[in-house]
């Protein structure tokens, strides 16, 4: 089942009677576990049929245990595992075979299984499509997955956003699902319902500059406005926090690689490039278009390599000073050029 299926039905009052979270977006998982705690049961009924254990603390013969009792003056207990993949056992929550080939009907177990993944080819993983267990793989979002993702969470918030200011979060904020939300969180709490996301509340309430950021860096080398990028640059030697070197260096190789690709498949239409490319939308890839004719191959070619050559450098090798500011303005006169 998909996430938004999970949480549609745990809103209708619609409970599994197992529900197995794994993987490595641990925000999904949350939200579900969360949903569950506040959904099913009453504060009155708590008290009595509801318990949380953690994995390092306890083990799959006391959480079967637990899950077979019956609940007490309410029609479901929720037990919740936390943590279940630092269970003390070797075999670790295959152990729970038993229980979830016969899972009992009023217990709502709910299995943290975070940062791993279950070997699907074990006779433990081929019960979950049986007795009404509910699978959740909690994978994490692609970076081209993420403007998506950020659009259709705060149209859920009864929130609208800008395109720029779209693609301003998603490369400043990555693909972090937790961090993305905190951040949106704490800029919703500002705003009138319904208010537009512009980049100009983002800077507002975040703290992203919507002129000085990496993605406005790209932009400026892509249509090789030198005067642009210097100034941007500047703003970052002034301001280390708001393009540290490692982020900035992603974000380069990133576009570069994908202008490398572009050049094979340049005579195709702009859907198709958005696909071979991994964009996010195909409002990029007129970008892309411009860049690859300021940038031949061989001159892509040779930005990959500097960009290689200047992270280790960053890094201190044959650098005795890798000072980050000197190193940018370096760099960015080499790709330019």
């Amino acid at each position: 089942m998909t996430y938004e299926q999970i949480i549609k039905d745990i809103k209708a009052k619609k409970y599994a009677p197992i529900y197995f979270l794994e993987g490595q977006e641990t925000y999904f998982i949350d939200e579900v576990t969360k949903l569950i705690e506040k959904t099913v049961l009453d504060e009155a009924a708590k008290g009595f049929n509801e318990l949380v254990l953690y994995g390092k603390d306890t083990d799959s013969q006391a959480i079967i245990n637990t899950a077979r009792r019956y609940p007490m003056m309410s029609p479901y207990q929720v037990v919740i595992v936390k943590e279940a993949q630092q269970l003390r056992e070797k075999s670790g929550v295959t152990n729970l075979l038993s229980y979830f080939e016969n899972p009992v009907k009023s217990t709502v177990l709910v299995i943290n299984y975070k940062h791993k993944k279950l070997d699907k080819r074990t006779k433990f993983a081929k019960t979950f499509k049986k007795n009404g267990i509910v699978h959740l793989e909690a994978k994490k979002l692609y970076d081209n997955q993420v403007p998506a993702w950020i659009e259709k969470h705060l149209k859920s918030k009864k929130h609208g956003i800008e395109q720029n200011a779209l693609y301003l979060l998603a490369e400043y904020l990555g693909t972090n699902i937790s961090q993305i939300v905190n951040e949106l969180d704490k800029m919703l709490l500002n705003l009138d319902k319904g208010a537009k996301i512009t980049p100009e509340l983002i800077e507002k309430y975040i703290g992203i500059n919507r002129e000085y950021n990496s993605f406005e860096l790209q932009r400026a080398l892509a249509y090789k406005q030198s005067e642009k990028a210097f100034r941007i640059i500047t703003y970052f030697n002034q301001n280390p926090k708001a393009a540290p070197l490692p982020l900035l260096m992603y974000s380069l190789y990133n576009f570069f690689s994908k202008l490398y690709i572009y050049h094979y498949y340049a005579q195709r239409t702009d859907f198709e490039l958005q696909k071979i490319l991994s964009l996010s939308s195909s409002f990029f890839v007129k970008e892309y278009r411009a860049a690859a004719k300021n940038y031949t191959i061989g001159k892509v070619r040779k930005n990959l390599g500097l960009l290689l050559k200047y992270d280790l450098k960053s890094k201190g090798v044959d650098q005795a000073d890798n000072t980050q500011g000197p190193l940018i303005v370096e760099l960015t006169y080499q790709l330019l050029n």
